[in-house]
Formats: C-alpha cells, sequence, structure tokens
C-alpha cells in the first residue's frame, strides 16, 4: 500500500505528465503557465548635452529575458521543435528635436530544460542625434523604450519600459548693426545712435556692451547695463554719447570701439564676446567757440543780390522805354 508521500509524489507527477501531453481539438491547453519577465539596463542613461546637428550619442542597451520552470514553448516537447520566444525593442516616444535608431530591434531567446528556470541576455546599441538646430537649449527630453516577450506556449508574455535623457546644447549666433558709424557733436552737446541685436540662438540671451574710448574725457558714452533677447527677435539698444572739452583745440576725432557679450538665459557661465570694426564709431567734437555763424553773412549776401536785381531791373526798363 503506498505511503501518503508516496502517493503526493505520484500526484504530482500524474499532474505534470498531464500538462505536458494535454492536447484539445482547437488549441494547446495548458494546466500550468509559467511567467516571464523583461528588464532593461544601459551603461548610461543620460545621453548628455549635444550640439544640434554635429554630435551623437550611443547608449548600450541589455534586455534581459527570463522565465520559469514548466516552461513549455511551442513544439513541445520536441527538442527540435520548441519555438524560441520572440521579443522586439521599439522606440514607444523621443523629442521631435531628436533621430534614434537601434542596431537590434528583434531577438529570439531559445526556451531550455522542461524542470529549470531560463535567463537570457541581449545587447544593442541605441544612437542619437539632435536632428534640429532649433531645439531649446538645455531643454531635457525623454527617450521611452520599450520590450515585449510574446507568449510562447505556457509561457506568459511579459513587457517593460525605459527611460534615457538627452538634451540640446547652446548654438551662439548673433547678428547685429549700428544705426551710424559717425556722430560730429559740439561742446557739451548730446547725440545718439543705436545698436540693433538680433537673437539667432536657439535661446534667450543676455546681452552686454562695454565701450573702450580713444580719448578718454573728451566724450562720455552712456548704455544700458544688460538686455535680455528672445530667440528670434531683434532688440534696439541705445547708446547716448555727450561732447565735452577738446582740450584746447578746435576740434577732435575721437574712436570708440564696442564689446558686445551675450550668454544663455539659462547657463550665465557660459560668455561669447564679439568685437571689430563693425562695431567701432566716431565721434567728431568742435569747440563752439571757434565755431563761425555764418547765417548773417549769408542773409546779408542774399539781400544784396535783390537790391542789385531790382535795380539792374529798372535800369532796363528806362532803357526800353
Amino acid at each position: 500500500m503506498l505511503s501518503k508521500k508516496n502517493m503526493i509524489i505520484f500526484a504530482l507527477f500524474f499532474f505534470l505528465l498531464l500538462n505536458v501531453f494535454c492536447t484539445s481539438s482547437q488549441a494547446r491547453s495548458y494546466l500550468i503557465n509559467t511567467q516571464s519577465s523583461l528588464t532593461l539596463t544601459s551603461n548610461n542613461i543620460n545621453l548628455g548635452t549635444l550640439m544640434p546637428d554635429s554630435e551623437v550619442a550611443t547608449s548600450e542597451i541589455t534586455i534581459k529575458y527570463e522565465y520559469g520552470r514548466f516552461s513549455r514553448p511551442e513544439g513541445f516537447p520536441i527538442p527540435s521543435r520548441k519555438n524560441p520566444t520572440t521579443i522586439a525593442l521599439a522606440i514607444e516616444s523621443m523629442p521631435t528635436w531628436c533621430e534614434v535608431s537601434l542596431d537590434e530591434s528583434e531577438f529570439e531567446a531559445p526556451i531550455g530544460s522542461f524542470l529549470q528556470k531560463g535567463s537570457i541576455n541581449f545587447n544593442t546599441t541605441l544612437t542619437a542625434k539632435i536632428s534640429e538646430t532649433s531645439a531649446p537649449a538645455f531643454s531635457e527630453g525623454k527617450i521611452v523604450l520599450n520590450a515585449t516577450a510574446v507568449k510562447n506556449g505556457n509561457i506568459k508574455d511579459s513587457s517593460t519600459s525605459f527611460e534615457l535623457t538627452i538634451s540640446p546644447d547652446f548654438i551662439p549666433e548673433i547678428n547685429y548693426s549700428l544705426s551710424n558709424k559717425s556722430l560730429m557733436l559740439k561742446t557739451d552737446e548730446e547725440g545718439n545712435l543705436s545698436l540693433y541685436v538680433e537673437n539667432g540662438a536657439n535661446s534667450d540671451i543676455i546681452v552686454e556692451i562695454t565701450a573702450n574710448i580713444s580719448e578718454e574725457g573728451i566724450i562720455e558714452v552712456d548704455f544700458p547695463s544688460s538686455r535680455t533677447v528672445e530667440v528670434g527677435k531683434q532688440d534696439i539698444i541705445p547708446i547716448s554719447v555727450k561732447a565735452h572739452s577738446t582740450k584746447n583745440e578746435s576740434s577732435k576725432d575721437v574712436d570708440v570701439e564696442l564689446t558686445l557679450s551675450y550668454s544663455p538665459t539659462d547657463d550665465p557661465t557660459i560668455e561669447y564676446i564679439v568685437e571689430g570694426a563693425s562695431l567701432s564709431f566716431n565721434v567728431s567734437v568742435s569747440d563752439e567757440s571757434d565755431f563761425i555763424d555764418l547765417t548773417p553773412f549769408v542773409i546779408g549776401i542774399v539781400v544784396v543780390f535783390i537790391i542789385l536785381y531790382f535795380v539792374f531791373t529798372l535800369i532796363v526798363w528806362r532803357r526800353t522805354s
């Protein structure tokens, strides 16, 4: 007579045997199902800050597929007919300004012994590039991967998702021009010109200007300390120039060289400096005391001319009458 322990072992063996060979007219009916799981990992989940349209980042992705005991894939129990589990890796979402590709996206996991658990790793390389130069600088974008293992016999399907981050770098681009390149001022007179600045970068910028004056004390240059210029917008920076003494000279020419610096608002530690002849202008200062006003002379000449004209007309009229 069988003991209780032997009866339990016999029942379990019969149950497993029934599960192995049980079939129906439509499809195989599994008395025992086994779970599966997927795990995604990467050597770097942060792809960094990339210069748009030039830099490329890569990440090594590892897909780990696991399944439990008593697995019966399609084609079981004949070893040569056991189907592997199909695993698909897809890019679920990514920023609109980004291009992402995978070296491999389809994998097949062979299923081993019926009584043992299984664990299989696959590797692929993800490549990412920021394709649009208008991508907002330093904005964090997310790349979402999704891995799916299909149902295979009594091995259930499974899926998982994984996120990586990527950011566009700052692209420095600025257009500028001066409203005029020269001013003529008398002592104590004030003049104005404008510096036009257009932001062609992919971030709002903070603009500052400084001035280098060839003759200190003769003129004074004044302008705003800093300005914020939005992406794609133009700003007009007013510059005022006041003339002082010409240092005992009747006139004096003063050269002014402007230096334009700008930084992205999200990272003021990054600074770009623009200088050169296109940012220079000349101020000609004359002493008002040496200035000769020719207006009375011009008016006198005109009056004399008119009188002479009438006299000449009168003489001609009398001679012809």
